[in-house]
């Protein structure tokens, strides 16, 4: 499963925030994949393609930059922000530089599974299954 488009990749967060994530993605059957640090989900995330990338900005070396670079690899799929305090600007600059959406920190189940959702919607062939889709 892992880096083959079927699963989501989650670099940094909680144990609550992979939970989050597992809930969110369960009914698409796609797996989430929690590294262990922010270089080890670099690497992974260059190593495969990802259905969908969710990184929390939270994490030192994670800003906007790092951002523009995964989005340019394109193995993040739909690369989803996570941030403690996100703010309008912040969320303009993020979608500038490539990702999907930004989301505050808890991650929210519902708030993701509505991300997911219009990802899915416009990936090929609906690539993120999501609930009735």
């Amino acid at each position: 499963m892992e880096g083959t488009g079927s699963a989501v990749l989650l670099i940094g967060g909680s144990a609550a925030d992979a939970a989050a994530a597992r809930a969110a993605t369960a009914a698409a059957g796609l797996g989430v994949i929690p590294p262990e640090s922010l270089s080890q989900g670099l690497q992974r995330g260059v190593d495969g393609r990802w259905a969908a990338t969710i990184l929390l900005l939270d994490l030192p070396g994670a800003d906007l930059a790092l951002v523009e670079r995964l989005s340019l690899e394109g193995s993040a799929g739909a690369l989803i922000l996570v941030a403690r305090n996100p703010s309008a600007a912040m969320a303009m600059e993020a979608i500038r530089r490539g990702a999907r959406d930004l989301l505050a920190a808890p991650i929210e189940v519902t708030a993701l599974q509505a991300v997911l959702s219009v990802a899915a919607g416009s990936e090929p062939g609906g690539a993120l299954r999501l609930g009735s889709q």
